[in-house]
């Protein structure tokens, strides 16, 4: 990652550890990164229709949320990202990635680098429990998919 001061750019920091609490810079930095990440991905094709806007996921700090409107997209999606996130040094934490389906998808492994996503009823996200079809949160999603990703 380089900083840009006064349109200069500065000389490649290598991050090496995770956020650490009660760092007000460490946050900032790796918000940052993340920015850097999706700026790289191109989703045009992706995402879910909600009056006429396709959305591709939510951010907050280091909780995403994808929406697919397929298993294969949100498979794509998901490589994508972990490849993006490995270029500028960030790792998927595959061990809270997870994946919710609606009624209508035929379940079918998701691998994720050599993981195997495991497909879930319910995820907490931003403390709130998500269940597609059983929550206010499925007029937002339109019954798509979507998958819970750590960095």
């Amino acid at each position: 990652m380089a900083f840009e001061v006064q349109n200069q750019s500065s000389k490649p920091i290598q991050l090496q550890r995770d956020v650490r609490l009660g760092d007000f810079i460490s946050p900032k930095l790796f918000t940052a990164a993340l920015e850097d990440v999706f700026k790289l991905l191109d989703w045009k094709e992706y995402g879910i229709d909600i009056n006429g806007e396709y959305i591709t996921h939510l951010l907050f700090s280091d909780d995403i949320l994808l929406m697919a409107e397929s298993l294969e997209d949100l498979s794509t999606m998901l490589n994508d990202l972990n490849g993006v996130s490995q270029r500028i040094g960030l790792r998927m934490n595959m061990d809270k990635t997870k994946i919710m389906l609606n009624v209508h998808v035929t379940p079918m492994p998701v691998v994720v680098g050599s993981t195997m996503l495991e497909v879930v009823d319910e995820y907490v996200y931003l403390g709130q429990i998500v269940r597609l079809g059983k929550s206010n949160f499925v007029a937002l999603l339109g019954g798509g998919l979507c998958s819970a990703v750590d960095l």
